[in-house]
């Protein structure tokens, strides 16, 4: 009985600090409520804090590095992936900001959520990026699905991204209380990964569903896909 008792007093996790990983044209795009706003309604019905680049200020510090180390005080990486690599990293041309936040993540075991713009999809932006920087976000979309460790979710709209990212976020509150949340990101054994793996994506057949988010120079994934 007193088992019981003390299962059910056990206390709320706190919030989790979700970080947002996504290119510009998802954050103004559509005009009405882009993807990146649908994602941070998402964030906060879920009762969680959003971080995302957009809201830090200007530090003297280079980019690169600030973005990485935002990326490590996070909780959680959300990837919202389209169709442009975004800016790349001064001095290593060839990768993106977002794709920078992507493997900060993954070397601190932060549990990576993806969410990836549908083809064709009618709420999508209307610009598909050509050249080498086109060729680079195709292979960074097949990296991204090859990942066994990793959450997918395929969306379309605003909404979509809302619900697909809400339910991933509730899940995953559900055994946040097992992370081992006292000791640095880094040292973090890959348990929630290897939970979040497995999980089929609704609407894509064979792929397991996840999403990202990003901004103009920083990017934050890490959510739970659809089912």
């Amino acid at each position: 009985m007193s088992d019981q008792v003390s299962r059910s007093r056990r206390p709320e996790p706190p919030p989790l600090r979700i970080f947002l990983s996504h290119t510009r044209e998802l954050r103004e795009h559509p005009a009405e409520r882009s993807f990146v706003g649908a994602a941070e309604d998402a964030v906060i019905r879920a009762g969680h804090a959003v971080a995302d680049m957009a809201y830090f200020a200007a530090r003297d510090s280079e980019p690169s590095e600030y973005c990485t180390r935002m990326v490590a005080r996070a909780d959680v990486y959300v990837g919202i992936i389209g169709f442009r690599y975004g800016a790349t990293l001064p001095g290593r041309q060839g990768t993106s900001y977002t794709e920078l936040e992507f493997e900060r993540a993954t070397e601190l075991a932060l549990p990576r959520l993806i969410l990836l713009l549908r083809d064709g999809a009618p709420f999508g932006p209307p610009v598909v990026q050509r050249g080498e920087d086109g060729d680079r976000q195709r292979a960074f979309r097949k990296r991204l699905l090859r990942d066994a460790g990793l959450t997918v979710a395929w969306v379309g709209s605003p909404a979509e991204t809302e619900l697909a990212l809400f339910h991933a976020l509730v899940d995953l509150t559900q055994i946040a209380h097992l992370w081992p949340r006292a000791r640095p990101a880094a040292t973090r054994p890959r348990e929630r990964e290897r939970r979040w793996g497995g999980r089929r994506a609704a609407g894509s057949p064979g792929r397991e569903r996840r999403e990202c988010v990003h901004s103009p120079e920083c990017c934050r994934h890490r959510l739970r896909g659809c089912r």
